[in-house]
């Protein structure tokens, strides 16, 4: 097997950044108006950090990831943090990128 055969760890642990990820890329193509995204996964020793980010128009300033009312942004925090981790969206100059981090014992 090569590394990309590796598990990520848990299966709660793939299952929500497998989830972060498909709700990440609706997100991007209902609201972004995006002309590139990218998705990285990477793995250290004791982690994965899943980054998504788009070219597109941002979120609204009014909006506070963490306050949103759409279920989309709440979701994936919520399976996130419901592990004991980070999850993070940031407005770029141009597009949006978000940012979880998960323990690979978790």
């Amino acid at each position: 097997k090569g590394p990309g055969d590796q598990p990520i760890g848990s299966e709660p642990v793939s299952k929500a950044l497998l989830r972060v990820a498909q709700e990440a890329l609706v997100n991007i193509h209902r609201h972004a108006h995006a002309s590139h995204a990218s998705m990285v996964l990477k793995r250290t020793a004791n982690r994965v950090q899943l980054l998504v980010s788009d070219d597109g128009i941002g979120m609204p300033s009014a909006v506070s990831p963490a306050k949103a009312r759409g279920i989309g942004l709440r979701g994936m925090r919520h399976r996130i943090e419901a592990l004991g981790r980070r999850f993070e969206v940031r407005n770029l100059k141009q597009g949006t990128r978000l940012s979880a981090v998960v323990p690979i014992g978790a």
